[in-house]
């Protein structure tokens, strides 16, 4: 029954979930969430061929993501985050490139084509003869003989006319699907792979086909991180822990700050060496855990290396973290469960104390008097971790005259519990926001104030609060 349950845990860690919880941001409202998902459609990849940073497997795909998460949540405006992305990488990571001087000739080059070929046109029609009697009649037969030169001539500028617009029409189309057409066959064939929705026969056979695609890319670009990554992950999920173990050293040296490469290296290293955790892979995880705190791959193999280990508590205590995470009611939270229960029996531990992880406190705001403060204008009071998410742990809407009395601030009752590890937070503050929009979301000419930052050991009961700074453009 145990070595049942650790391979139940091994298969969710092993599975298309545990690659996409790395990015299941959580946002402040559905707005917010839209606008996340429009501009990964809009804003391309800086090292893809044809691909935006919504469809991207690379690693700077990921970082800009986090990136734009981040600054959507601190209250930028999309262009703000569009100048960023220009700033660092230029006008090729938009889709659609600004009109300014150094792009005119993208824009303005196939009109001026068009125009140049409609005057050469013009100027080539036939002359217009007039006159009278015989100047006409003795114009007759020169008029003749120049047809037949213009036919001819304009024959060639249509034909010209034509060729320019196949021209065009081309470097539109060069221009949206630029790059290798090989290296775009590999996206969309991996995209079909790790979707997991084919037949058994026919996704051996995808998988094979997309393995052999990426050992030719990669032979002749072995800088292409991207495809590197996508390489580990399916020799990670086809066994070939020697190949795998490869290719996530390469990518580990060049992205140590990247808490999923560290975890998946450290899952292969563990499944290398036959379930085994090395000292390697110890340090892996818990480096990944460093970055971030509520990685699942770490959480869950540090739970079972402490499992092996019969180090019971320690298991019970990761995987209880890990249940913070994953959505509850899904197959991979019972497996959990059953494990923390497994190993409370093993460990002939008890169910309880639970240890007690949410916070409560009194919030006393003031207005400052520079503020100019209506009674009837939003406020917003947050809860959140100092360094981690910034998403609000718990979070009160309320009205300037409802300030008199104290705001009481509860992660018990907060929309977001389950969804944070709260244990991995070390410290705290509170921010208070006057809205003027009466939206969540910070914006210009808004004012708020921010707490001195404080720990579980140090939350007071009631702190004061006084909100006196504008929040600039």
């Amino acid at each position: 029954m145990r070595h049942l349950f650790i391979s139940l845990v091994l298969l969710m860690l092993c599975s298309g979930y545990a690659h996409a919880a790395i990015e299941s941001y959580e946002f402040q409202n559905e707005e917010q969430r839209d606008r996340y998902q429009q501009l990964t459609e809009e804003l391309r990849c800086p090292k893809c061929q044809n691909q935006n940073l919504a469809d991207s497997d690379s690693q700077i795909a990921a970082d800009l993501r986090r990136e734009l998460h981040q600054q959507l949540l601190d209250g930028k405006s999309d262009e703000a985050i569009v100048d960023f992305m220009r700033d660092r990488y230029g006008d090729f990571v938009l889709y659609k490139p600004r009109i300014q001087g150094n792009t005119l000739l993208l824009w303005l080059g196939p009109v001026a084509l068009l125009l140049v070929v409609a005057l050469l046109l013009w100027r080539s029609r036939p002359p217009v003869t007039e006159g009278k009697g015989a100047a006409k009649h003795d114009a007759t037969s020169h008029v003749i003989a120049h047809e037949k030169n213009v036919l001819p001539a304009r024959f060639v500028h249509l034909v010209s006319l034509l060729a320019l617009l196949l021209v065009a029409a081309g470097s539109l189309m060069l221009y949206q699907h630029i790059g290798s057409l090989q290296a775009m066959q590999i996206t969309e064939l991996g995209q079909a792979v790790f979707a997991r929705q084919l037949p058994p026969e026919q996704q051996l056979q995808q998988e094979e086909m997309l393995l052999a695609e990426l050992d030719e890319w990669l032979a002749n670009h072995p800088d292409d991180d991207r495809f590197v990554y996508m390489r580990a992950r399916l020799l990670s999920e086809a066994g070939i822990w020697d190949r795998a173990a490869s290719d996530y050293r390469h990518l580990v040296s060049l992205f140590p700050e990247q808490d999923n490469i560290l975890a998946e290296y450290a899952q292969v290293l563990f499944l290398q060496n036959n379930r085994t955790m090395t000292p390697d892979a110890l340090a892996f995880l818990k480096q990944a855990l460093q970055v971030n705190p509520h990685n699942v791959s770490a959480l869950g193999l540090l739970g079972m290396a402490a499992f092996e280990q019969k180090d019971y508590r320690t298991a019970v205590d990761f995987w209880q973290r890990l249940l913070q995470v994953i959505p509850p009611g899904t197959p991979q939270a019972g497996a959990i469960a059953e494990g923390i229960s497994r190993a409370r029996e093993m460990g002939g531990l008890s169910a309880g104390p639970v240890v007690e992880t949410d916070i409560r406190l009194g919030a006393q705001v003031s207005i400052a008097a520079a503020v100019q403060a209506q009674p009837d204008e939003t406020v917003f009071v947050l809860l959140r971790a100092v360094n981690g998410p910034r998403m609000p742990l718990a979070a009160v809407k309320t009205t300037v005259a409802a300030l008199a009395q104290p705001v009481v601030l509860d992660t018990a009752s907060s929309p977001m519990r389950g969804q944070l590890d709260l244990a991995a937070v070390e410290s705290f503050e509170v921010v208070a926001r006057l809205s003027r929009s009466g939206q969540p979301m910070p914006a210009a000419g808004d004012w708020e104030g921010i707490s001195p930052p404080f720990t579980r050991a140090s939350v007071p009961e009631m702190l004061s609060l006084s909100v006196e700074r504008a929040i600039g453009p």
